[in-house]
């Protein structure tokens, strides 16, 4: 994992790619965790579901570290149903703009690929992110062309977002994302 780390900063920096921000009108919806004893298709299930391939193992989630969180999921393909497998997802930290009209306030992703929280999801669409700060997130992905795109929940078009505390899994149990086109 750190080997990977530390080739995506090597090519960040060869690259010099920016980082992507993206502000909305409307506040950000916290998708709400699930017990992960409670979904049959969590991360943290105790066995698989039935649709995986035999003999695929679940991961098992080690309890976050100081005072820090874990976010696990699954992530499937809207118009397909597949898993969205093997894609690098990165954790954006969601701020608040400040608004000098006042009115509905207005956040933006702020993404560092060379610093953020990264994991990549196998191939039944899994992933775990840990040692993340607290904070709320929202999912980015980087295709091959270098480009962070937000995910959003092909249900509700909102952005994937979630809240990290210290000392807790955010499980945000299966999404359905509409891809990046």
């Amino acid at each position: 994992m750190r080997i990977l780390r530390l080739a995506l900063v090597i090519l960040a920096l060869l690259t010099a790619v920016g980082c992507t921000r993206s502000g909305e009108r409307t506040s950000p919806t916290v998708e709400p965790s699930l017990s992960p004893l409670t979904s049959p298709l969590s991360p943290l299930a105790s066995s698989p579901p039935a649709t995986e391939a035999a003999g695929a193992a679940t991961p098992r989630v080690p309890a976050p570290r100081g005072n820090t969180g874990t976010v696990v999921g699954i992530l499937h393909v809207s118009d397909t149903s597949e898993p969205y497998r093997h894609q690098y997802i990165y954790l954006a930290r969601l701020r608040e703009l400040e608004s000098k009209q006042g009115g509905d306030p207005a956040y933006f992703a702020e993404l560092d690929v060379t610093t953020a929280p990264f994991a990549q999801t196998d191939a039944q669409g899994r992933f775990l992110i840990e040692d993340v700060e607290p904070g709320t997130y929202t999912l980015v992905v980087r295709l091959p062309t270098l480009q962070e795109v937000l995910l959003h929940n092909a249900g509700t078009s909102n952005n994937v977002a979630m809240e990290v505390k210290a000392g807790e899994i955010s499980d945000i149990g299966t999404v359905t994302i509409l891809p990046p086109e």
